[in-house]
């Protein structure tokens, strides 16, 4: 292929390759102390191809972004007092396989999205004591863990949608481990942006 036509399909995979995954999410939990508590975040992750080398197709589609419209109450918390949430890591998403089928709708054949869960610590007090606790780990890592290796999640089941909307699914269910209960719903979507 000629240095000319290997620019104009770099650009047009840069083009067609932009992706946004959309997730609203809620779910409470119930530690070990008996303290109950709810989680509510949403996040829109914007995903662009990065070629990997100056010449050649192999790219990432991946992209990060914090989450916001965060809520995280206290319920029943005797001695513990709530003074707000900060935000960590932001969300990491990354396509790995994906292809579209040729028809009109354009729907995908194979597609999986990767993520990671935005950090979001609670930042409480109880009695000058003072702790910052990962909220993720509690909701997200716990309920959902059966689509977890390590920290990232593999989302590959979904029900696909029209065009630019691939697949929307809403991904829920309840988990206990070492103590803590916790449930949640979250729902998703991803958008391809055609440019």
């Amino acid at each position: 292929m000629s240095g000319g036509h290997e620019g104009e399909l770099r650009a047009a995979m840069e083009r067609c390759g932009r992706f946004k995954p959309e997730v609203e999410a809620s779910g409470q939990w119930r530690d070990p102390s008996d303290v109950t508590g709810q989680l509510a975040f949403r996040a829109e992750v914007p995903l662009r191809p990065t070629f990997l080398a100056p010449q050649g197709f192999e790219h990432l589609i991946e992209g990060e972004a914090p989450a916001t419209g965060v809520a995280v109450p206290l319920e029943d918390a005797p001695c513990w007092r709530f003074q707000g949430h900060l935000n960590g890591q932001a969300m990491l998403a990354r396509i790995t396989p994906y292809e579209f089928g040729t028809d009109e709708a354009h729907q995908p054949l194979n597609l999986e999205l990767r993520a990671t869960a935005p950090e979001i610590l609670a930042d409480i007090e109880c009695d000058g004591y003072r702790t910052q606790p990962p909220m993720s780990p509690m909701v997200w890592a716990v309920v959902h863990r059966a689509d977890r290796k390590d920290e990232v999640f593999g989302l590959a089941r979904f029900q696909p949608a029209r065009h630019p909307v691939l697949f929307e699914l809403e991904w829920q269910g309840e988990d206990s481990e070492d103590g803590l209960t916790a449930s949640d719903t979250t729902r998703l979507r991803l958008v391809h942006i055609a440019q």
